[in-house]
């Protein structure tokens, strides 16, 4: 065992190696921001933008990622992109894909996180402050006109799209839900602002649920403590101040969730130990797990145990899951076949290295890492021939040093 072990650590490590990319000017950067010009709301908007470190390796084949848009960037980016960096691939985890994030910063968030013009306050607002609500519709237009196909054309992207909200945020999650399902394929809305115009968004979203006519969409709703109270859901519910009417109506919301969502796409969750300011980040990990519990895989620790299937099998439940083909991620097969080889498992290895040849036809690395098998059994020609499929397609140092090496040996 303590020489599998070593083995182990060794692959790990080479892995590891090929995929981190250098930081040159001493800096640890999370994203960048972009800029659009949107004639719809005629103005510039900033986007905050971040790709997964895996999109910068210059070995394996470019990967394309889902989307996922937050809303009120400057509040919630540090966080989410963490969070999602953490769950996609730190320590091998796979709980979530690795995904692209889009934060949209805001230049009137009044404006854009409204459904409808209002100037009625719960919580004090000015009626100042609230003049220019109402443009929501406008707001969504923007982001399915301009700024999806922007990300599209200019990052490698996915055809799946998640929406997160929180506050005014979560209102337009949720209203984006109701009226306009196909522009995400999940929606997550945090501790949302339903009390909004005498509860206009929440109202309808139970209309459609009582008429079976609400989007069968994953959802998750999170509801935070806002009063500050110990009293249960049942006695929020009694109380009659102006000031919870909001987590009244997210209350009836949830009910409503549970006795009429029969596709079971809903989630909700009451956060009783936290504020509205504090739910946000325990709200959206339990959303990913929620969204993604299918999304890990698992596999035996024993190496003998392990098998292609394993992989097949599993990523045609996440090409499900996310609604495209998903196939197995080239360098978690190629970090398994080499793990494999390694271990002297060579049939094993073996099929591994065959799927990433048919997954990835174009990829120096699969026929690279077909020559080491060939090369590992002792079939010198085989392997040559594979070193040479590989260098037709990339020059690559080591390849070629393995070629060499193996052509002399054979002269």
């Amino acid at each position: 065992m303590k020489n599998i072990s070593k083995k182990l650590f060794d692959v790990t490590i080479f892995f590891l190696t090929i995929h981190c990319f250098s930081q040159t000017d001493n800096n640890i950067n999370i994203g960048t921001i972009d800029t659009i010009q949107s004639k719809i709301l005629n103005e510039t908007r900033k986007i905050w933008i971040h790709v997964p470190a895996s999109a910068n390796n210059k070995i394996f084949t470019p990967q394309v990622y889902p989307v996922l848009y937050l809303l009120d960037a400057p509040a919630h980016f540090h966080f989410v992109t963490g969070m999602v960096q953490h769950l996609s691939s730190v320590s091998g985890n796979t709980v979530i894909p690795e995904m692209i994030v889009v934060g949209i910063q805001n230049t009137d968030r009044t404006r854009d996180l409204t459904p409808t013009h209002s100037t009625a306050s719960v919580f004090g607002q000015s009626p100042e402050s609230l003049k220019t609500s109402g443009g929501g519709d406008k707001f969504l237009d923007f982001i399915e006109k301009e700024l999806f196909p922007y990300i599209e054309k200019t990052y490698p992207v996915a055809p799946h799209r998640m929406l997160v909200g929180h506050s005014f945020g979560g209102l337009m999650a949720v209203h984006a839900l109701v009226n306009r399902p196909k522009l995400f394929d999940s929606y997550v809305a945090i501790d949302p602002s339903l009390w909004w115009d005498d509860q206009i968004v929440v109202k309808k979203a139970i209309m459609d649920l009582k008429e079976n006519k609400f989007p069968e969409k994953p959802f998750y709703l999170a509801i935070a403590n806002v009063l500050n109270t110990k009293k249960s859901i049942e006695q929020i519910e009694k109380d009659t101040a102006e000031t919870s009417i909001g987590i009244r109506s997210a209350f009836d919301f949830a009910k409503m969730l549970d006795k009429f969502n029969g596709a079971n796409t809903s989630h909700w969750k009451y956060y009783s130990d936290d504020t509205h300011g504090s739910v946000p980040l325990i709200a959206t990990y339990d959303a990913f797990h929620t969204f993604f519990k299918e999304h890990k895989l698992e596999f035996p620790i024993d190496p003998a145990d392990v098998n292609v299937g394993i992989f097949i099998n599993h990523y045609e439940k996440v090409s499900e899951l996310m609604g495209y083909t998903v196939h197995p991620p080239e360098v978690k097969v190629y970090r398994m076949g080499s793990m494999l080889l390694e271990l002297g498992y060579h049939e094993k290895a073996y099929e591994f290295i065959k799927l990433n040849m048919a997954n990835y036809p174009l990829s120096f690395v699969a026929y690279d890492n077909m020559g080491d098998y060939h090369r590992t059994k002792g079939e010198e020609e085989k392997a040559i021939e594979q070193y040479k499929k590989a260098l037709s397609l990339r020059e690559f140092p080591s390849t070629r040093k393995k070629l060499e090496k193996l052509t002399m040996e054979n002269e």
